[in-house]
């Protein structure tokens, strides 16, 4: 399942993804204090069935801020419950403050989500993918360790949410990805920002369909909960 939050807003901090994680969290909250102590605090190491993307419209960035008149935020899961209490939560409370700064809630849209059907199948990235070694240090497309790490972060989605190994290996096939590097802050009390070196573009992945499925609707490589890794299939001509 997929949704669209649709915030107005004036200005956000350049590295909004932990901004954005906190509103989710916050509405899953008003949604179900259970499932929120639950899913986020109970289970907080356990790998997260979902992953986000944003768009700012207009924006413009000055120094650390961004400007827009809109933000849309896009939500993907393959866990009913969650999207759920999203919706449920967001009927509650439309108005988010994060550092000073005011998101209010305009629209909440469901989104058509693709059935994958092929075990070749073209996707574009509507956030960042990341790979990173055991070291936690990002890896590039032409790395040699990339295709392990990232069939590693997909055996772990995959065992977690349906509850069995990848049917067989993933391999990329094609791939056209920029980097695209990232300043975070994941942690509130953290004095110095993080930096992760992320691949946009198009990507052809190999693998089983229902592998596929997977990862198009909770995310391909690591970090998928903190803004990574959201897949749009992309149709690709003959």
């Amino acid at each position: 399942m997929r949704i669209r939050l649709s915030f107005q807003m004036s200005s956000f901090p350049l590295g909004y993804r932990f901004g954005l994680l906190s509103v989710i969290k916050d509405i899953i909250r008003e949604g179900s204090e259970a499932y929120y102590d639950e899913f986020f605090v109970k289970n907080k190491n356990k790998i997260k069935p979902y992953a986000f993307s944003a768009y700012f419209k207009d924006m413009k960035i000055e120094e650390n801020k961004i400007f827009a008149k809109e933000l849309h935020l896009t939500i993907s899961s393959s866990k009913y419950d969650f999207i759920m209490f999203l919706i449920n939560g967001s009927q509650k409370k439309k108005q988010f403050i994060y550092k000073d700064h005011l998101l209010e809630l305009k629209r909440v849209e469901m989104l058509k989500i693709d059935d994958i059907k092929h075990s070749i199948t073209a996707f574009r990235t509507l956030s960042p993918i990341l790979i990173e070694n055991k070291d936690g240090k990002p890896l590039s497309p032409d790395s040699p360790n990339y295709l392990c790490e990232l069939e590693y972060a997909s055996q772990n989605m995959v065992t977690e949410l349906l509850q069995r190994p990848l049917q067989q290996p993933i391999n990329i096939l094609q791939s056209s990805l920029q980097k695209q590097v990232i300043k975070e802050h994941f942690h509130q009390t953290q004095d110095k920002p993080l930096y992760f070196t992320a691949f946009k573009g198009l990507i052809v992945l190999e693998a089983h369909k229902e592998d596929l499925q997977c990862l198009y609707d909770c995310g391909l490589g690591f970090r998928t909960n903190q803004g990574f890794g959201l897949l749009a299939r992309e149709e690709v001509g003959g």
